[in-house]
């Protein structure tokens, strides 16, 4: 439940169906996190999660959850030294996800969790198609962090 005094400044939604609780149709919008929830202008109460097609905000998708900056492509791609991270190959490198977009979006990460740069690595077209969707295996997500880290005390 939600205190109707902070709902006064939330955007307007009509409800779909009226209040359960004291029978009105007048709804606020209340963004939290991903969720675009709906509540009760009058008392307060949480009426339901309405889907970004229903409320106008983007739908957060595979496309547009993919937010890697060009700067942080390059962090990823300098950590690597050049090399895929799979296969320790020197062909050209892009920047791929160790847990694939869909699968942390289906788990309710938020972009900010799964585009980090600890879940990120440098392999080459080859590895990251072959990858696809699927998850890198645990025992290989083990080896890159030891690799990692071992590349981390070779700088000092």
């Amino acid at each position: 439940m939600a205190d109707p005094a902070e709902l006064l400044d939330a955007p307007a939604h009509e409800l779909r169906n009226p209040c359960k609780g004291c029978g009105k149709s007048d709804g606020a919008l209340k963004p939290t996190g991903f969720q675009d929830c709906v509540y009760c202008r009058h008392c307060g109460l949480f009426q339901y999660n309405a889907p970004r097609t229903e409320t106008g905000r983007e739908k957060l998708t595979t496309r547009t959850a993919h937010n890697i900056s060009p700067s942080q492509r390059s962090r990823v791609l300098m950590r690597a030294h050049g090399m895929c991270e799979l296969c320790s190959n020197h062909k050209p490198l892009q920047v791929s996800h160790i847990l694939p977009v869909v699968e942390a979006l289906e788990q309710g990460l938020k972009p900010a969790q799964f585009n980090d740069d600890d879940n990120l690595l440098a392999c080459c077209a080859e590895c990251n198609l072959g990858m696809g969707k699927n998850p890198v295996p645990l025992w290989l997500v083990m080896a890159l962090l030891v690799a990692r880290a071992k590349r981390g005390q070779e700088k000092t």
